[in-house]
């Protein structure tokens, strides 16, 4: 199923929502929201589009610092999925085993921490599992190549290939790799063809093909729709890991 998502550039000290959230929120002031990750969740006021009572405590369980960048997915409303990358545009998994949940001020009465914790786990901590993905913020309008992240880098190196299948929700577009650069024709045809421009942000996750979905994104903003959003998508990502461990290439 596909769910909206929303792109935030955190800074300390600014609670306010990704603009293009407002449109989804549709609840009066000082509404609560369920933030989740993992199998974790947390209830958070928001208030004339600012989070507000509850956020730090989201901020503190996931050490959050400056320029970190959170991606929210709609999976509800006024109910989020949240993904936190980091200074190296890498995604954070976390492992919430060691970490016991939380009392919320903002949720219902009747909630407990630990029967709604039992209820979803069995009771059995577990490390969540996440899919590997990195950022890139695009700084130029002239974009003739696109340099990877390290940690991407490391997954394009273990395919073996000067060419990068790249898929954006079923476009498949095989894309010149050259040991740090996506580039040449094809990418250059990619760009066009998706407006990429400075203040684009782009989710990169890899998937057991060994290629490369991107999801775009405009900079504390929502994700761009295409009218090519309507081909039927049903990969899933993989944990890069996981993968390197039980397959060689």
């Amino acid at each position: 199923m596909y769910h909206t998502k929303f792109i935030m550039l955190f800074i300390p000290h600014v609670q306010q929502v990704p603009y293009a959230m407002n449109s989804y929120l549709l609840a009066p002031n000082e509404a609560v929201a369920m933030i989740h990750s993992g199998n974790r969740v947390w209830y958070v006021k928001i208030d004339n589009s600012r989070f507000t009572t509850g956020w730090m405590n989201v901020v503190h369980a996931h050490n959050i610092g400056k320029n970190y960048l959170l991606l929210f997915a709609c999976v509800g409303h006024l109910e989020f999925d949240l993904s936190v990358f980091n200074e190296d545009n890498d995604e954070i998994a976390y492992d919430w085993t060691t970490i016991a949940p939380i009392q919320h001020s903002n949720a219902p009465n009747d909630w407990d921490s630990r029967k709604a914790f039992t209820r979803l786990t069995g009771g059995n901590y577990r490390a969540t599992r996440h899919a590997f993905r990195s950022a890139i913020l695009i700084k130029s309008d002239i974009l003739q190549k696109l340099k990877l992240t390290e940690r991407l880098n490391g997954f394009c190196q273990q395919t073996g290939q000067k060419e990068i299948t790249l898929v954006i929700r079923g476009a498949q577009w095989p894309v010149q790799y050259d040991g740090a650069y996506l580039h040449g024709q094809i990418w250059e045809t990619l760009v066009a063809a998706y407006n990429l421009r400075t203040n684009h942000i782009l989710i990169l996750s890899p998937d057991i093909k060994l290629r490369l979905h991107i999801m775009v994104l405009h900079v504390n903003d929502r994700e761009e729709i295409y009218d090519w959003y309507s081909i039927p998508y049903d990969e899933e990502p993989f944990d890069l890991q996981t993968h390197l461990v039980t397959d060689t290439y």
